[in-house]
């Protein structure tokens, strides 16, 4: 089964996020926080991680950057609250897939993560 990873502080997105991917068939793994969601990164290796930008400590953009340096090959979506033009620029910049902003229209999560999961799967092939 196709593995999402969603990263994000607050309960309730990931309730919901979670909710909609588990509606589409996608099984789900969730983080609070940008550190464990790294380290759940490494150890299951998701076919997509949804990752906030606003996070304590590691955030979506140091998210980005350390996912990088460790090599991990996955593709991320950002959600964002503010998913202005220089946010979005910056994320793509790091290497994000897709910016999202909050809050999230539940058929464009499974659109992205459809789109992403292709790429993923055009990229080894």
């Amino acid at each position: 089964m196709t593995q999402i990873l969603v990263v994000d502080d607050s309960r309730y997105s990931r309730r919901v996020i979670g909710e909609t991917l588990r509606t589409a068939g996608y099984e789900v793994i969730e983080a609070a926080d940008g550190e464990r969601g790294l380290e759940l990164a490494a150890e299951c290796h998701p076919d997509c991680v949804l990752v906030d930008l606003r996070l304590p400590g590691v955030d979506g953009q140091s998210f980005l950057r350390q996912k990088n340096r460790l090599g991990l090959d996955v593709p991320v979506i950002v959600t964002a609250a503010d998913a202005e033009p220089q946010v979005r620029h910056d994320c793509e910049t790091l290497g994000a897939f897709d910016v999202l902003a909050k809050p999230i229209d539940p058929d464009a999560l499974i659109a992205s993560v459809e789109q992403s999961l292709l790429f993923l799967e055009e990229t080894f092939e």
